[in-house]
């Protein structure tokens, strides 16, 4: 398992745990939330689009990316600090 801290200043700290090809977890503060949530591959996520969020299939997990399915059939890759903050919020 690796942690790195993705994100740290004086109102968000925020961390993740992976395991390469298996899962991760992103945990920390962010504009004075707390949150803690792990993803595994084949789970479905948010990533950035234009206007809206889209959602797609979580097909692999690396220290820097995070490749997600699209609707459309292409492959999106996702830099962790950006998946952390479309995905940290609990629905």
């Amino acid at each position: 398992m690796i942690t790195i801290l993705i994100k740290k200043d004086a109102k968000n700290e925020i961390c993740a745990d992976i395991v390469r090809s298996k899962y991760f977890r992103i945990y920390g503060k962010y504009c004075n939330h707390y949150f803690d949530k792990k993803f595994f591959v084949g789970d479905f996520a948010k990533y950035d689009a234009y206007r809206w969020l889209e959602t797609g299939k979580i097909i692999s997990v690396t220290e820097k990316t995070v490749l997600i399915s699209t609707k459309n059939g292409t492959n999106k890759f996702v830099k962790i600090h950006n998946f952390a903050y479309r995905n940290y919020k609990s629905e």
